[in-house]
Formats: C-alpha cells, structure tokens, sequence
C-alpha cells in the first residue's frame, strides 16, 4: 500500500482497474461464490468478502479499512461494501 504513494498515475490507475475487475468478476460470477475469513480482515479482504454472495466470518474477526490511515480511499471495495453494510449516512438509518 505505501507503494502505491511512489506509483506513476498511470501505475496506480493500472493496478485499480485490474482490483475493480477482480471484484466485479467475483460479484457477478453465475456461481454461489463464498468467503471464510478469520483473524484481521484489512482493506481489499472486505471488498473481496463483500463480492461473494455469502461470507462467514468468527466471532473474534476484526475488520478494517485500513488504506485510510494512510490517505488512500478504498474506491474499489467501496460499492460491493456499501451494497453489504447499507449507506450509513444520516437520514438512511
């Protein structure tokens, strides 16, 4: 991730196109696509956990978007987590 700050635009434009492909890929796979997660589950693990129809996590699976921390927007995972989690915004409750 702090590569991505030394990346041309043309490098990182690259790299994300290709995630959001793989994502997308996994979202409208015609199979029942399935995600086990345990542990720490950061950054691109939830967009991938979000794409599949089903996910199973344990009890004690902690979840981040840890990108932000240093200034990187999850921009590729964003629409397969909010159509999982809801829009959270005031108003949408």
């Amino acid at each position: 991730m702090k590569k991505v700050s030394t990346n041309s635009y043309e490098q990182n434009y690259q790299e994300s196109l290709l995630l959001s492909k793989c994502f997308e890929t996994i979202y409208t796979y015609p199979k029942p696509t399935i995600a086990v997660a345990h542990g720490a589950i950061l950054g691109g693990a939830n967009g991938l956990l979000s794409a599949c129809d089903l996910a199973y996590c344990t009890d004690t699976a902690v979840f981040s978007l840890s990108e932000v921390k240093i200034g990187i927007i999850p921009a590729c995972i964003s629409p397969y987590v909010v159509k999982r989690i809801g829009n959270m915004a005031p108003g949408n409750s």
